[in-house]
């Protein structure tokens, strides 16, 4: 008579699968970017209302904090570009802040800083050897634009969602 062999097995535990979110992530780095960078357009834009001799005093006080002499002439046109160009400022620091909110839902704003970013810098340093003034300046403008454009891409890359 043959033995019948009876074989246990030892039960499987079962691990559970773990999926990788599929959810966006929250973007607080990019949050406080836009947050940051709306404050300083917001800022900025703010001299748009000052009266012109404060405007020829802070030419002045940035002058001198860079080492370079520049006077305002404070001419019409001169006032009007300037105040047309801060006001300016003034939407888009109210833009950012904004999509500082929710940035994957105002991924459009999002993508014109980095545009305005990316052209801010290439354009500063042309805009101001055509002109004729010193690196100082416009290296001090074109710098700040260049890591908003750094911090912009390395946090927008992080708020993409994940791939399925």
């Amino acid at each position: 008579m043959a033995e019948q062999q009876t074989t246990v097995e030892a039960p499987v535990e079962e691990k559970p699968v773990t999926e990788k979110p599929t959810k966006v992530k929250k973007g607080v780095g990019l949050r406080i970017v836009l947050w940051l960078s709306g404050l300083v357009f917001l800022f900025f834009g703010g001299w748009a209302f000052l009266p012109k001799t404060t405007i020829e005093g802070l030419f002045s006080f940035y002058g001198g904090l860079i080492g370079e002499e520049y006077a305002f002439s404070g001419g019409p046109l001169e006032t009007y570009i300037l105040r047309v160009t801060l006001m300016s400022f003034l939407a888009f620091g109210v833009f950012l802040i904004v999509a500082a909110a929710d940035p994957v839902r105002f991924r459009a704003i999002v993508a014109l800083a980095i545009v305005m970013s990316a052209m801010f810098t290439v354009f500063a340093p042309i805009a101001g050897a055509m002109s004729g003034v010193s690196a100082r300046w416009y290296i001090l403008d074109a710098g700040p634009a260049l890591l908003m454009l750094v911090l912009l891409l390395v946090f927008w890359k992080q708020t993409r969602p994940a791939p399925s």
